[in-house]
């Protein structure tokens, strides 16, 4: 669980930084991923490892430069609450 909530604080974190004046084109973008990942029933431990140390996001250094990682890092965060 402790991985969790670092990866979680990490990601909010992050996010804080990056949300502009795009927020509400990314929350619809959001919905969207959201539904999507219930459809295919990803499991909680594969957005761990996708959105956890080492993940492509974190390696860049910088999450202003595209939307699409944004909404990965929202979708992610909402998908920790939506979780527990």
């Amino acid at each position: 669980m402790s991985t969790v909530m670092n990866c979680l604080e990490w990601c909010q974190s992050s996010a804080t930084r990056v949300v502009t004046s795009s927020t509400l084109a990314a929350h619809i973008h959001l919905a969207k991923l959201k539904s999507s990942l219930r459809r295919l029933s990803l499991p909680l431990a594969t957005c761990v490892q996708e959105m956890g140390p080492g993940s492509e996001i974190q390696k860049s250094g910088s999450l202003s430069d595209s939307q699409e990682q944004m909404t990965q890092i929202l979708l992610y965060i909402e998908f920790i609450h939506s979780d527990t």
